[in-house]
Formats: C-alpha cells, structure tokens, sequence
C-alpha cells in the first residue's frame, strides 16, 4: 500500500495534554457524512474501460461500538463509503456514470485530549485497520459493468466531540483511508479484472450514546 496521508496528524499529540480521565464504559456511535476519492488511473486487463477517471463527492455512513477508557477509546465499526464518477476518458470514449464504493468492517483506537479548554468539548486522534468485505467499481455504457473483490485498508481519524449531558454527545471528525489498488473481478457480462487505487477522505458527523 502506498503512504500518502498528511502523516502530521498523528503527531498532534507530542504537544497536547491528555484529557482528564472520565468514568468508563460502553458506547454506540451512528456516522454519517461526505466522502471524496482522488483522480485515478484505471487499469482495464481487456483495455475497455482503461484510462484516466475523476471522481467526484459521495456519501459515508455507519456505525460504532465501543469501549472507552478514558483518554483510549477501542471499537469497532461498519461503514459504507461510495464516490461517484464523474469521468473516464476509456479508449471506447468517455463514460460518465459510475461510482466506486466499499463496505467495510474496521478496528478502530482513539484517544483523546483536551484541546479546547473545557470538560465538555474532547478532541480524539487516532486509526484504524479496516477489512473491505466488498469494494465495487461500476461503468454505465449504457449498461452497468461491475468489478468487485475485497481488500484490507487503514484509516487515520481525528476529530471533536461536544457533551450535550444526558449520556448523549455529538462529534465530527476527519478520516483519510487508503486501501491501496485492489484487483476487482468482472461479475455478470463484463469482462477482465480492473485494478484502481482506492484512496478517499471523509468528513463525518454523529452522535454518540453512552451506556
């Protein structure tokens, strides 16, 4: 896999303290948000759908349970994350419906410190390793053509979370995630395998329940 996140964010926490330690216990998180994936080459092994492809903005959603420690958080995670096509310059002409899109299953640690100065508001850092169960490309040409396979991938998160009271808080947070460049197999009538770097940046919002 290729390393190409803005490596700083994990150095955040060199200079923050860590944020007083709260009572313990179990949670559930709903996540939801926008997501991007880069400009990417499309690697076609018939040649159809080979080419330079842009993508445009998507949706992410999901959800969490975790376990929180105090400043370490552990969970687990669902998420779905998809990106429309925008454009592929194909050497059979341009296509421009599509969209690429995963589900995966993640392991997530995060922790946590106080940035803002206050009890109520906690700023986290932290990442993840996520196993795609599916990830899928499809071209519209008119008819749909689908590649798809599975992948390993990471993410790193960082975000903020406010405390309404109530055992209720919500958050928003950052993720950049890269699975590399999956090799996806035709299904139905399309033909070949596909390979396409699978790198996206999400911007997500939620609200977290506190058992």
């Amino acid at each position: 896999m290729k390393l190409r996140s803005p490596a700083l964010l994990a150095l955040v926490l060199a200079s923050t303290p860590a944020a007083e330690a709260e009572d313990s216990g179990w949670y559930v998180r709903a996540i939801a948000g926008y997501n991007t994936l880069s400009d990417e080459t499309v690697r076609h092994s018939t040649g159809e759908f080979a080419g330079e492809a842009s993508f445009g903005s998507g949706f992410a959603g999901g959800g969490a349970v975790g376990y929180d420690t105090g400043p370490w958080r552990f969970e687990g995670e669902i998420l779905y994350r998809s990106a429309d096509l925008d454009r592929l310059e194909a050497a059979t002409g341009p296509i421009t419906e599509g969209n690429y899109a995963s589900l995966g299953f993640g392991a997530n640690v995060l922790y946590s410190f106080n940035l803002f100065g206050t009890d109520r508001a906690t700023s986290y850092v932290g990442g993840g390793l996520v196993f795609l169960q599916e990830i899928d490309i499809d071209f519209e040409t008119p008819e749909e053509n689908s590649f798809s396979g599975d992948e390993f991938g990471y993410q790193l998160i960082l975000g903020a979370e406010y405390d309404f009271g109530a055992r209720w808080s919500g958050f928003a947070e950052y993720r950049w995630f890269d699975a590399g460049d999956p090799d996806l197999d035709a299904e139905g009538d399309a033909l070949g395998t596909v390979n396409v770097d699978y790198a996206n940046q999400a911007l997500l919002f939620g609200v977290r329940y506190d058992f």
